[in-house]
């Protein structure tokens, strides 16, 4: 036979195929295991199985063992065949004990669990049935040893299946995934089956060969010698063998991208902006001052909590005063993490007021959706939950929780970092916090250092509560002016050099020292401050602003100083579309995509048409035109930072109540265009289309009702005698609408007397849960303040309710009469179901909204127009019906994933919470409704909330304490508690463990860790 060489330039003989095989199997066990299989014979297996049958018996659950007897006959023939013939050479006790070694483990295991062992006994029956009997052909074999590549194979191919099983049956947990995972690895396992019948054919037809060699063979058509039969059969062989490999291995390959792919989508964020770009804008950011942030990495802290192979504490708080560049260090410490070996990285960058980038299941979410990405050996259990589930974008915490515990749970060690913990709401933080705490404590027990935590916010005491197992690392305004001084000073040169011969050195280090002065650690400061000198275009007025009195004492006044500018520089276009911007995104309740702030740009301020779409701006046109001050991330535009909105609204140049006036203005406005009339044409729906004018209508529909509550709900009439400009518009806004959508109006209230008699004629027990209409500015407040939500008004007090009675302040108003209409039309509908009240209110909107989506849908099977498509209505457009379902904007990219989606809507128990995400989706059963509130939402329970707002500490003043802590003001009535909190705020840790040295802040911390070493000695 040809000689055929492997990479490694061993000949491919039986016995290297062997040691190869050995050699790649030995590397998959751990060092315990390849000392101890050696030991290992046929007969010690056949002893562990009478053990494992008398102890079955004992315990009265007796298994079916001469399953596995066939396979031992077949194997022990292989061992006494391969001896005899010296086929392995002198690796012939080695290639013995590594068939029986495995197969004493595996049984071993298995037999901790009987449906596990059932698994594994049939496997081994069916391995039985295939093994071809080697007895019949002993003379053969011993006479062309280094012929038997079939043998060699067939070790090989138990080996492949003995890496596999002996890795389903190990790591913390496995008994919860095996039947998922043998599931999985069902397929290639059968490959491995028809393996050994293409041995056993191979092994005969060489056989009957080697038996007729006293004859000349017929072969294509030739009379050829015995051994050339045999060489042109082994050829064969191997050539098939090759080529059925590499194609199973091709298949599985496609078949895993299929899957991960497939469970991708599942966990993807419903607005489809994963954590990698916002990452990614972080790195430019460091990349253009590459010598700041660095020196987080080389703080004691930093150090041993990321390279000590056990670290004090493996959960960390790093927290600092807003504005100071907390997300650039923390992503500077995410790098850093991703650069150590043997660690997988995972992260999630919180932002306020987005659901989406603010609640648990959205971070817990996308980090696990980033360590599938890392280690995919879990894909078959996430996979298995996906099929098994009922969502096609995953949205249930308790599944996306146990599917994290088995990846913490995997032989993987991780770092995660999670920024701007203060973005979420209290009971989210808590979510988040309690998760990981209680990961790390279970990984410790068994692993410690396995995985570790970065929580990275502002200081509060709420969070400060919940940091008792964390490690302290409190930002100081020292430890951040390095940085700052750098990147001012970076930034000054270059003003020097653009202004050269007019500035001198000297100039620049006295503004660089007047800039440190101010902005006392805050990294935002220094921004907008140097930002502004850059902008101004003459080197007389570069001078003037950084002379002492000129720069702005605070944040808040260089947010001033910023929009004062833009307002001096910008032409009155520039200026009012800067203005329009701002309103905006200060105004829009959910984050705004790309194109539907472009929409938004190009609907004409009265309302009354669009207008082109060819001149949309680009992002360096809004950059510029904001100032900076806003950034596009992916497919959405949002402001730089979370203090830039409240900031731009305290401005005297964007009013909060005028910003409502406005988005409410806009939202009647566009839904009274020609466009949402019934009954268009075809082919004007298709124009509409193609030049944007839809692009804006799933805001607009969604949230116009809410707009006009906030109305109602703020303090308004002051505002419309000041402003007769605004009041005049929306006092068209509403006349339009109103007109606009009066007949639909009718049939609304027609449809809901109906069900009126129909429900008084056969009444129907209602859930004790909130079904009653919102108060004016309920939703408001809840999703832009974070006030809790008021309590619903009872049966009674609703059948005695006048919606006309909450518009009173507004009476005087000319749009009163109009305003009453809507806001009674809200209202109703408000009242209804939870199946229609999540719907589109107006009819004839529905029907417009039904006929443009459709129609989106089809020209998008137009490749000629999916480009265009893509570009003003995104990727995804099959969309939900409920308005307050993320997906109603976001949407699917198939058809059949929005109908596995919209089955979720029809569940019957509904959570209270108007801002919960799981609120449109509801429960489906009142037990597992309850849960959800006690876990997500204890002020709405019966039981106590966790966290009660109060005084500042939490606690109530006690006329004793006299003892202030300098830094948060909380008052103690002793000196030495005082003094544990401050330890506290700097992270200070006197209280030392005697056995492992770890330290804490309290005694009582302490002692609580003391008890881990009962249950894990010390060198444990």
């Amino acid at each position: 036979m040809d000689v055929v060489h492997q990479d490694d330039g061993r000949p491919n003989t039986p016995e290297n195929v062997l040691q190869r095989s050995l050699e790649d199997f030995k590397a998959t066990l751990t060092q315990a295991q390849r000392e101890s299989f050696p030991e290992y014979t046929a007969k010690h297996v056949k002893v562990k199985i009478l053990g494992i049958q008398h102890h079955q018996e004992r315990v009265k659950a007796m298994m079916n063992f001469p399953r596995i007897q066939l396979f031992l006959e077949r194997f022990e023939e292989f061992d006494r065949v391969c001896r005899s013939a010296k086929v392995a050479g002198n690796l012939t006790d080695e290639v013995s004990a590594f068939i029986w070694g495995p197969t004493a483990y595996i049984l071993q295991v298995a037999q901790e669990d009987s449906g596990i062992l059932i698994v594994v006994l049939d496997a081994y029956q069916a391995f039985g049935k295939r093994i071809p009997a080697l007895q019949q052909h002993d003379e053969f074999i011993k006479s062309q040893p280094n012929d038997m590549m079939c043998l060699a194979h067939m070790y090989h191919d138990l080996l492949q299946f003995y890496r596999k099983m002996i890795k389903l049956l190990t790591g913390r947990g496995w008994k919860k995934i095996f039947h998922v995972d043998w599931g999985d690895y069902k397929s290639e396992f059968d490959i491995i089956l028809t393996s050994f019948d293409d041995h056993g054919k191979i092994l005969a037809e060489l056989s009957k060969a080697w038996q007729q060699r006293n004859t000349q063979l017929p072969f294509g058509g030739q009379i050829v010698p015995w051994n050339v039969r045999c060489r042109q059969l082994m050829d064969h062989y191997e050539h098939e063998r090759a080529r059925k490999l590499q194609a199973a291995g091709e298949a599985e390959r496609v078949r895993r991208e299929e899957q991960t792919t497939e469970v991708l989508r599942w966990l993807r964020p419903p607005d489809g902006l994963e954590q990698e770009p916002r990452h990614k804008k972080h790195q430019e950011i460091r990349a253009q001052f590459p010598e700041t942030s660095a020196w987080i990495l080389k703080e004691d802290k930093m150090l041993n909590w990321m390279h000590e192979e056990i670290p004090p504490h493996n959960i960390m708080w790093l927290n600092g005063k807003a504005g100071a560049g907390k997300s650039v260090l923390a992503s500077t410490v995410i790098d850093g993490c991703g650069n150590i070996e043997d660690f997988k990285t995972t992260y999630f960058y919180c932002r306020q007021d987005d659901p989406g980038l603010s609640t648990a299941a959205a971070v817990l979410k996308d980090i696990l959706r980033q360590l599938l990405i890392h280690n995919q050996d879990p894909l078959p259990s996430c996979r298995h939950k996906k099929v098994n589930g009922s969502e096609e974008v995953l949205s249930n915490i308790d599944t996306i929780k146990s599917l994290l515990e088995l990846f913490c749970e995997a032989d993987m060690k991780q770092f995660v970092v999670i920024d701007g913990l203060d973005e979420c709401r209290i009971q989210e933080v808590k979510a988040i916090v309690k998760f990981w705490t209680s990961m790390v404590e279970k990984c410790d027990e068994y692993k410690p250092g396995k995985l570790r935590v970065l929580f990275v916010s502002q200081y509060t005491d709420d969070i400060r509560k919940l940091m008792q197992n964390a490690v302290v690392f409190g930002l100081t305004p020292e430890q951040s002016d390095d940085d700052i001084e750098k990147y001012v000073k970076a930034r000054l040169n270059d003003l020097q050099r653009r202004w050269e011969g007019y500035i001198t050195p000297e100039e620049t280090t006295m503004a660089k020292d007047r800039v440190l002065e101010r902005c006392q650690g805050c990294f935002l400061y220094a921004r907008l401050a140097i930002d502004y000198l850059s902008w101004l275009h003459h080197p007389r007025h570069v001078q003037m602003e950084w002379s002492e009195n000129m720069l702005p004492p605070d944040l808040g006044k260089a947010y001033e100083k910023t929009i004062n500018r833009l307002e001096r520089e910008n032409n009155n276009n520039n200026w009012n579309m800067a203005k329009k911007i701002f309103s905006l995104l200060a105004g829009a309740l959910r984050p705004l995509k790309w194109y539907e702030l472009q929409a938004a740009l190009h609907i004409e301020e009265s309302g009354s048409r669009i207008l082109h779409r060819g001149d949309e701006l680009s992002v360096e046109d809004i950059e510029r035109v904001c100032g900076g001050l806003v950034q596009k991330l992916e497919n959405r535009v949002e402001f730089i930072h979370s203090t830039t909105k409240e900031n731009i609204l305290a401005s005297r140049h964007v009013d909060r109540r005028k910003v409502a006036c406005d988005m409410a203005v806009l939202c009647l406005s566009y839904l009274s265009l020609a466009q949402f009339q019934n009954n268009l044409k075809s082919k004007f729906v298709e124009e509409a289309i193609m030049n944007g004018h839809y692009s804006f209508q799933d805001y607009a529909v969604a949230k116009w009702n809410t707009h006009l509550e906030m109305i109602i709900g703020f303090a308004f009439a002051d505002f419309f005698i000041a402003s007769g400009q605004d009041e005049m518009m929306l006092t068209e806004a509403l006349a339009n609408f109103v007109r606009f959508h009066m007949e639909s109006i009718k049939l609304a209230e027609e449809k809901e007397k109906k069900k009126g008699k129909e429900k008084h004629l056969n009444p129907r027990p209602s859930q004790k849960q909130a079904t009653q209409p919102r108060s004016p500015m309920s939703s408001q407040q809840s999703s832009s303040s974070r006030s809790p939500t008021p309590s619903q008004p009872t049966q009674s007090q609703q059948e005695e309710h006048d919606p006309a009675n909450d518009c009173h302040a507004l009476k005087d108003r000319p749009f009163y009469q109009d305003l009453v209409v809507l806001w009674t039309h809200i209202w109703k509908h408000r009242k209804a179901d939870y199946k229609e009240r999540y719907k589109v209110s107006l009819p004839n909107l529905d029907k417009a909204l039904e006929n443009s989506r459709k129609k989106i849908e089809e020209l998008a099977r137009d490749e000629s127009k999916v480009d265009l498509l893509v570009q003003r209505y995104g990727e995804r457009y099959f969309k939900c019906q409920r308005i307050t379902c993320d997906f109603f904007h976001e949407g699917f990219e198939t058809k059949s994933e929005l109908d596995s989606h919209s089955n979720r809507h029809d569940r019957p128990y509904h959570c209270p919470s108007e801002t919960c995400s799981m609120q449109p989706f509801g429960f489906s059963t009142n037990k597992d409704k309850d849960k959800h509130i006690r876990n997500y939402h204890p002020e709405l329970s019966d039981g106590q909330a966790q966290f009660k707002h109060g005084p500042p500490g939490g606690k109530n003043p006690v006329p004793d304490a006299k003892h202030k802590c300098n830094i948060c003001n909380k008052s103690f009535t002793r000196q030495s508690i005082l003094k544990e909190h401050t330890d506290a705020h700097y992270g200070e840790r006197k209280h030392a463990c005697e056995t492992c040295g770890r330290r804490f802040t309290r005694a009582n911390d302490r002692n609580r860790h003391r008890k881990i070493h009962v249950r894990r000695p010390k060198g444990a």
